[in-house]
């Protein structure tokens, strides 16, 4: 089945701002869940768990699609399960 895999890379804010499409507002602290999976009508399949509980906690960057890995706010790595977006391995990096 064909999906795909979306970063939303902006989402860590000072302030709560409107999304895209000003329809949810985005929050100023809390946990920041934002690689998600979406089939190919736009609905998510999953959304990537983060290493750590730590407020402020998000994905920064994706440096691997094969495998899938995404690197944290808080230094580390992650690898990522295509199929259902838990966290194979992760690798605290600072």
């Amino acid at each position: 089945m064909p999906f795909l895999v979306s970063f939303i890379a902006n989402i860590a804010r000072k302030r709560p701002e409107l999304n895209r499409d000003k329809t949810k507002l985005i929050p100023k602290s809390g946990r920041f869940h934002n690689l998600i999976a979406l089939d190919m009508n736009g609905s998510k399949l999953w959304e990537a768990e983060l290493p750590t509980t730590s407020t402020g906690d998000c994905y920064i960057e994706i440096s691997s699609k094969k495998p899938l890995q995404a690197i944290s706010f808080k230094s580390y790595v992650s690898e990522i399960d295509i199929g259902t977006g838990m966290i194979i391995s992760k690798n605290f990096t600072k």
